[in-house]
């Protein structure tokens, strides 16, 4: 997967086709940027009408250059593109950028076009990034082939833990503007565009293993290759090093757009979730939640847990906290009783310190600041307290003095300690956060980014654990033959008769079943099994039984069940049936097994029956997977309180 990569991000020269004079035009910027950050190695600016651009030896095509060059960056108009190209395979040039756009994003000329610049690729061996691209920035390599402006002079790049890997230029460029604003530091940005060959999981697993990338921050639309994006995600739980993405195309509306500017086809919401709950990776729904919970996971060590602490400066914004904290998966227990003696000698007489904590006031009666650091430092001591919240508001007056305070709290603190700041001084804000102090300045934010540091513990914890079991090759192998003979029916689904022998296979406990051709066949295989029974219809043309008036239940007598044949058979010509015996006391539960285009095979389990696409009461996950996740997958359920004991019933 890191096939050839190293030059794309860390090259030792670098070309320029379509170099212009205006170093602030889009031709100028990279020779503009690259200049300004010190590139170590040669840049060869290329443009047949030009002696020098910006100081350096101007040549009028890859073919003139003196050296092969590690990396070339194309922007030129769209029939300029593949000449270049060519040229870069004649000199075996081993990565290239191609900026220009016009490709299969426009439709079938641009789309055969592409296919050609990935064909010679293929042949010469040569990394395309793009086309339709905004470039490629590595900050530790001085890398700064991209002629984005959201890189500025008034505000210049600096080196920081985060990456950024996009399908969309623009809001990468937001999410540059973002992190340089906030100080939080960048290692590289990879704008993808239309991802013709380099893409998603192989830019993710290169930084997986960049030494300066602690956190990966993405913008994804389209997934062309699901079992290396799951590859690559469970690299990123074995190194530690979270992936957070905000996702478009998740709607109609959303998968159009994309499709209009890359050409991008979009994955399901409800599987790309199911992956990203699988593997760790945190979706936002946001922009400013994905800066934040990027900034936070990018400070806070190792640790975590579902206890948390709150501490607020309002009995209101603590009741805000709390209710947050349990949607998200946290408890808030009551803290230990010395961890409440000791709050109560440092806090107001009126002061709640049972959890949340109620500051009252702290730092307008009291501005020596050593209340704050006592309650904060009791919270975090407290044994059985995981992570803690702690929110503040206003505080203009003393602001300075409330930035050191919480910098030291959030340095010495070994568990994960959220900073939240509502409406708080500009100055103070903006100087903790240039000093790798992050700072929320939404309550809903700062609990989501703890629950999103906990999830991202909680399954790398998980998938170290994880068993694999080889399972039975006899099975499997009988399994594949039934599959193999069975065939699909016109709606993909398999024949029951290839259903019962899987179940049966496997050791599935099922209720007495009989295929019947007749009514009088169906009516014998019902007497025999014994009142009640249920009778379906059996038809490739019909996929939901009820509706067809396909379905007969509480059957009782072979006339019964003879009569409710010959009616299924009338609405349904050349059907067969289905004649079931009937079991009661338990919970229907949908299970099975769809193909996602991207990620293959896809386990959905619900609560089942004819409400189950009105209720959508549904969880899924990517097999292979052990017995303790299908669990948890059950217990996603909104219906899953129905296998437990209740009103007499036992679970």
């Amino acid at each position: 997967m890191r096939r050839n990569l190293e030059k794309l991000f860390s090259p030792k020269s670098i070309a320029v086709v379509g170099a212009s004079s205006d170093l602030q035009r889009l031709g100028g910027r990279p020779i503009y940027l690259h200049l300004a950050y010190g590139f170590e190695g040669p840049i060869y600016p290329i443009n047949p009408n030009r002696d020098e651009i910006g100081g350096l030896k101007c040549y009028p095509d890859v073919a003139s250059l003196p050296e092969t060059p590690d990396f070339v960056l194309i922007n030129v108009p769209r029939d300029g593109v593949l000449p270049a190209l060519r040229q870069c395979a004649e000199r075996k040039v081993p990565t290239v950028a191609i900026m220009t756009s016009g490709f299969r994003e426009v439709g079938e000329e641009g789309a055969a076009l592409e296919a050609e610049l990935v064909r010679l690729a293929r042949e010469s061996g040569m990394r395309i990034l793009g086309p339709n691209c905004m470039g490629i920035v590595h900050v530790r390599s001085k890398l700064m082939a991209t002629f984005t402006i959201a890189i500025r002079d008034d505000n210049p790049l600096r080196p920081g833990p985060v990456a950024i890997v996009t399908q969309s230029g623009a809001l990468g460029a937001c999410m540059i503007s973002a992190f340089q604003d906030r100080g939080s530091g960048l290692s590289a940005m990879v704008s993808l565009g239309n991802e013709s060959d380099v893409d998603f999981p192989a830019c993710v697993d290169y930084l997986l293993d960049d030494p300066d990338t602690r956190v990966i921050c993405a913008y994804l639309e389209s997934i062309k290759d699901g079992p290396r994006l799951r590859a690559a995600a469970e690299r990123a739980l074995e190194v530690g090093k979270p992936i957070v993405l905000l996702r478009g195309g998740s709607t109609a509306a959303g998968a159009q757009a994309a499709m209009s500017h890359t050409a991008a086809m979009t994955t399901p919401t409800d599987v790309f979730d199911a992956f990203a709950r699988q593997f760790g990776i945190e979706v936002c729904d946001s922009f400013d939640g994905l800066v934040e919970t990027v900034e936070f996971l990018a400070a806070s060590g190792k640790g975590g847990g579902t206890r948390l602490g709150i501490l607020s400066f309002s009995g209101g914004a603590g009741s805000m906290a709390a209710d947050r904290a349990q949607n998200a998966g946290f408890s808030v227990p009551p803290l230990a009783g010395v961890t409440q003696r000791k709050l109560r000698e440092a806090l107001s007489e009126y002061a709640a310190v049972v959890n949340p904590v109620d500051l009252v006031s702290l730092m307008v009666s009291r501005k020596d600041g050593g209340a704050l650091t006592a309650a904060g430092d009791a919270v975090l001591a407290d044994p059985g307290i995981d992570a803690v919240c702690l929110v503040m508001g206003v505080y203009h007056h003393v602001g300075e003095e409330m930035a050191a305070l919480l910098r030291d709290l959030f340095e010495r603190s070994e568990k994960p300690l959220a900073l939240c700041w509502l409406t708080g001084p500009r100055g103070p804000i903006d100087s903790l956060r240039q000093n790798g102090i992050p700072v929320f300045e939404d309550i809903v934010r700062a609990v989501d980014a703890l629950a999103a540091h906990r999830r991202f513990g909680e399954v790398r914890e998980r998938s170290g654990k994880a068993g694999r079991s080889s399972g039975d090759e006899g099975r499997r192998a009988q399994a594949r033959e039934i599959l193999k003979n069975a065939g699909a029916g016109p709606d993909g689904a398999l024949p029951p008769e290839a259903c019962q022998a899987l179940a049966d296979l496997y050791g599935l406990s099922r209720p007495r079943e009989v295929i019947a051709d007749s009514p009088e066949a169906a009516a014998r295989a019902g007497e025999e099994m014994g009142a009640p029974v249920a009778l379906k219809v059996l038809s490739a043309e019909v996929v939901h039984k009820t509706e067809a008036g396909g379905v007969a239940v509480g059957l009782s007598g072979g006339e019964e069940i003879r009569r409710a044949a010959q009616d299924m058979l009338a609405r349904v010509p050349g059907a067969r049936l289905l004649v079931q015996q009937m079991v009661s006391g338990g919970v229907e539960l949908l299970a099975g097994v769809t193909h996602d285009p991207a990620f293959g095979p896809c386990v959905t389990a619900g609560i089942g029956g004819v409400l189950v696409e009105v209720l959508n009461d549904l969880a899924r996950r990517l097999p292979p997977f052990d017995a303790d996740e299908g669990a948890r997958m059950l217990g996603e359920l909104r219906g899953a309180g129905l296998f437990g004991a209740f009103r007499g019933r036992p679970p």
